[in-house]
């Protein structure tokens, strides 16, 4: 059957990139392969100072690109989308690959009206040769958007795979320009508050390079540090914006075992769903090693920042 120009909505696809010369290629290609008719859709790098190929990578793509000296992830997502013209705004990370249809199942969920925001699946290529580190972090990130779960609506999705109606966005006022993570959840929150719904389609599949297969215990601690302070100053910038920790010192210092427990057993729920191997039983130190690094960060720095900020007043 013949399409209309009503079927297509125009989209406007953004990236945020720094440093990404190794799979912003990758990425840009995948997009210029979607089945969606290639004059319904738009790409847009904003680039946060990049010093290595990265912008002549872009620049050979013929995307509009560009390029913000203000640092921070908000701040990025919110100059691409004030640069858009699409009735639907979908983001992808850099080090990701979207599938063929990935954006058409996006868009056929947005004709439901009470749809506001669409995520969807993202899968680790590496999982099967990498290191337990590397498999706790894919998991710790992507664990509730594996392609094996259902669809569903859902509280936040990641932006590394996500969609909304340019209405839907601009009401929610973006996304906050004072975070550096979790304001996709922020925004997500917000949606949910007015009343969309935000919905995870497996379908709209995203293949994500960003965990090096080999990543140390090392490494996956202090991702896990920098989570942990990531988690605390959202909260506290937004109160109760997760609605289950503690933020006040006395308080967060009480509960930390308690802390360390809900986090270690929540990441473990998270791998358990989708993957269970018996060699994965020799993950479980090392989660409860990250989840004590996780909540140590909380703790400290709800002491040391907790007056400033007024915790748990209002």
């Amino acid at each position: 059957m013949e399409s209309t120009e009503k079927s297509y909505p125009f989209v406007s696809i953004i990236i945020i990139v720094l440093n990404m010369a190794e799979f912003i290629g990758t990425c840009l290609s995948s997009l210029n392969s979607l089945d969606y008719p290639k004059d319904k859709y738009e790409i847009i790098v904003v680039d946060g100072g990049s010093t290595d190929k990265t912008v002549p990578i872009c620049e050979g793509f013929g995307v509009k690109l560009i390029v913000e000296s203000r640092k921070g992830r908000g701040i990025a997502r919110n100059v691409g989308v004030a640069k858009s013209q699409g009735d639907i705004i979908a983001f992808i990370d850099a080090d990701c690959a979207a599938s063929r249809d990935w954006l058409s199942v996006h868009v056929e969920n947005h004709r439901e009206i009470s749809v506001g925001a669409v995520g969807g699946s993202v899968t680790n290529p590496y999982i099967s040769r990498s290191t337990l580190p590397a498999i706790l972090s894919h998991y710790d990130n992507f664990g509730e958007f594996d392609e094996k779960l259902p669809k569903r609506t859902f509280y936040h999705i990641p932006t590394c795979n996500a969609s909304y109606k340019r209405k839907v966005l601009f009401a929610a006022q973006c996304f906050d320009d004072k975070l550096d993570q979790y304001e996709d959840f922020l925004l997500s929150k917000k949606i949910t508050n007015s009343g969309y719904l935000v919905i995870f389609d497996p379908k709209a599949r995203v293949t994500h390079f960003g965990v090096p297969p080999t990543m140390t215990l090392n490494e996956y601690l202090t991702k896990e540090r920098k989570l942990g302070a990531a988690h605390f100053m959202a909260q506290v910038s937004y109160k109760f914006i997760f609605g289950r920790l503690p933020m006040g010192k006395k308080m967060v210092i009480l509960f930390s075992p308690m802390i360390v427990f809900s986090r270690a057993t929540r990441e473990l729920y998270k791998m358990l769903r989708v993957r269970r191997r018996a060699s994965d039983i020799y993950a479980i130190p090392i989660l409860v090693m990250g989840s004590v690094n996780w909540a140590l960060t909380y703790v400290h720095l709800s002491r040391a920042l907790g007056a400033k900020f007024r915790v748990g007043t209002k």
